[in-house]
């Protein structure tokens, strides 16, 4: 053993002159046995950063102990996910809030930041980085066209996610990804709640009247029904049971005559059990307007509007000459109105068009005018106009709906 350990001091020895040729130092041996150090110290590598050689009962163990180094940055990725300004940690949870069963809520916004020194490597297919499980998955939807991986340092990808319910109650899902950072599993647990509640839905005979709808009358009964497409109850009146459920306000509300008003206490979901009457009786010339206001417990449509405009007749109103006649076509029209009277050929013709509020939107002359006009509506707004032609001593008016 001690010819052994002669024989290793001098291999030792010898190294060590190599090394030095290097600019590397030698240590001095152990006293027990011992123990050869090259400090790299003109490499400038830290003191702490040794390889030692020890000498151990049944022969010889070799060690090497490496610490970081000075001038070197480690290559490590860190994962971090956040909604908006909020981390969700590993092992989180995030509340999706309450959606109507078989709603959709709004996209929500999740960020995978990369915080570390080296690229963050997401494992999977293209397209299906990150993965869903738990309870009711298919309760949730990601979106995650525009996660792609790698992900450079301090670098982000985005993706969403909707909640749409589809049944009432608690419901839960967990999103994971697999990753090269610590951990290796990042998992965020998402729940939400479905609700059953109520969807009013208003139509006139069988047109359809979504909450803001303008419905154009003429002088005639005109008869509504209520339905409630939700899942829950619909209580005509509200929450605070409005004893004025279903009415008509505005300017001229007294020209719209509510009646034949009839709902159960509650309708129930896929029923069509409320009704009531509006008749037109118009007390003046001119576009009349009110409002029609339907109150319900329906979360999102309370009140309920649907904006009410009449006018006196569909046809010509001929103002100073009995005989004189005029024609417009098409009514309603989408872009051009065509005029026509045998009374103001070859004379000239003034034409104003105003909207439901008096304000002149155009004018223009004809001279010596053939027994058509033609007028481009097509850059109008939808919505009820009044044409207005003047020639000699004749003045005459007529409605017009623009779609």
């Amino acid at each position: 053993m001690k010819k052994l350990s002669m024989f290793l001091k001098y291999c030792v020895a010898l190294c060590g002159l190599l090394v030095l040729s290097s600019g590397v130092d030698q240590q001095a041996f152990g006293q027990q046995g011992f123990a050869t150090t090259w400090k790299t110290n003109n490499l400038g590598i830290s003191a702490a950063n040794q390889i030692t050689v020890p000498e151990s009962t049944g022969g010889l163990i070799y060690h090497q102990s490496v610490n970081s180094q000075p001038g070197l940055t480690n290559q490590n990725p860190e994962i971090e996910i956040y909604q908006n300004k909020t981390l969700i940690s590993d092992n989180g949870v995030y509340n999706m809030g309450a959606v109507e069963v078989g709603g959709t809520s709004k996209a929500v916004d999740f960020d995978i930041r990369n915080t570390g020194t080296g690229d963050l490597i997401l494992t999977g297919q293209p397209g299906n980085l990150i993965q869903i499980a738990g309870h009711n998955p298919n309760d949730f939807t990601i979106t995650q066209h525009q996660v792609t991986s790698p992900i450079a340092p301090q670098d982000s990808r985005t993706f969403q996610i909707r909640f749409h319910p589809a049944v009432a109650g608690a419901r839960s899902a967990v999103i994971f990804m697999q990753h090269n950072a610590t951990g290796q599993i990042y998992r965020i647990t998402l729940v939400g709640n479905g609700q059953n509640v109520p969807d009013i839905h208003l139509r006139q005979g069988t047109t359809n009247l979504p909450s803001g709808s303008n419905i154009y009358m003429i002088p005639r009964k005109y008869d509504f029904s209520i339905s409630n497409t939700g899942t829950a109850k619909l209580i005509i009146g509200g929450a605070f049971n409005d004893p004025l459920a279903i009415y008509v306000s505005g300017t001229h509300a007294r020209d719209f005559k509510l009646s034949d008003v009839s709902y159960p206490q509650a309708i129930l979901p896929g029923q069509e059990t409320g009704q009531f009457s509006i008749q037109f009786i118009p007390s003046g010339s001119g576009i009349r307007t009110a409002t029609l206001t339907i109150r319900s417990n329906d979360p999102d449509e309370d009140p309920y509007i649907i904006h009410l405009i009449g006018n006196i007749d569909a046809r010509p109103i001929l103002e100073t000459a009995q005989k004189s006649q005029m024609l417009v076509s098409p009514n309603p029209t989408t872009d051009q109105l065509t005029l026509s009277s045998e009374a103001w050929q070859g004379q000239n013709v003034l034409v104003n068009i105003s909207n439901m509020h008096g304000r002149l939107v155009a004018t223009q002359t004809i001279k010596q005018a053939s027994s058509k006009i033609g007028l481009n509506v097509s850059k109008y707004k939808a919505g009820w106009y009044v044409l207005t032609v003047s020639f000699g001593k004749t003045r005459l008016e007529y409605r017009f709906l623009k779609r």
